[in-house]
């Protein structure tokens, strides 16, 4: 995977554009495929308070 792109209200992952297909020869992978992929958006909620000092 190339690069992943969120979008809001997918619920699943889906390839939006292949850059280079996998190739491969005698069943032997040649090359290595690389795609664009849209997925759901993430959101993070923080509640460990990282990265603050406590005294």
């Amino acid at each position: 995977m190339l690069a992943v792109q969120e979008e809001e209200g997918r619920t699943t992952e889906v390839v939006l554009e292949t850059v280079r297909p996998t190739v491969y020869l005698h069943d032997r992978r040649i090359q290595m495929g690389q795609v664009i992929v849209a997925g759901p958006a993430v959101t993070t909620t923080r509640s460990d308070h990282a990265g603050q000092q406590h005294d």
